[in-house]
């Protein structure tokens, strides 16, 4: 650089970390021995749980379910659209959901079908079939049953043979 450019011409100050720079001093080396983490445990899972707060309109819906994933826990939502060709963004959705704390959140459609995969870790909101007006359930019922439908063609027939419905 010219000496021109440069903005500083008497002695340099010694470079800061950055705590230095918001006054918190200057960096401290760790006090105690280090952390040691066990990566053997994994993470508890959430266990789905079947329940009957379902509105009757949706027990159709819920049985078929049940029945194809009796030995498997069923898939997130979002994959249960998919594999039936229902856009998520189709369903219809309530103006405003909120948990009993207050906070404001999406409704959890799994567990309206009967059944959530995240359990009490679910951070949607997980309406009964008491708060919902006739009038959503009409909206929502179609597309239920055509994602139960998707699920029930899955499914082998009673003798062991593969159902194919033409």
């Amino acid at each position: 650089f010219f000496t021109e450019w440069t903005q500083a011409q008497g002695p340099q100050e010694p470079p800061m970390s950055v705590g230095e720079m918001y006054g918190f001093g200057p960096p401290q080396p760790p006090t105690g021995p280090p952390p040691i983490f066990d990566w053997t445990e994994e993470a508890e899972k959430p266990t789905p749980v079947w329940h009957d707060d379902v509105h009757k309109e949706f027990q159709g819906a819920k049985q078929t379910l049940r029945s194809a994933f009796a030995k498997t826990p069923p898939p997130s939502f979002t994959t249960m659209c998919k594999v039936a060709k229902v856009k998520y963004g189709s369903l219809p959705k309530p103006q405003k959901c909120t948990h009993g704390d207050g906070r404001v959140a999406g409704l959890c459609y799994s567990y309206l079908m009967g059944v959530c995969k995240y359990g009490n870790q679910c951070s949607r909101v997980h309406a009964g079939a008491a708060p919902l007006p006739d009038s959503f359930v009409q909206k929502l019922k179609p597309q239920f049953d055509k994602i139960a439908d998707a699920y029930s063609k899955k499914r082998k027939a009673p003798d062991g043979t593969p159902k194919i419905d033409f």
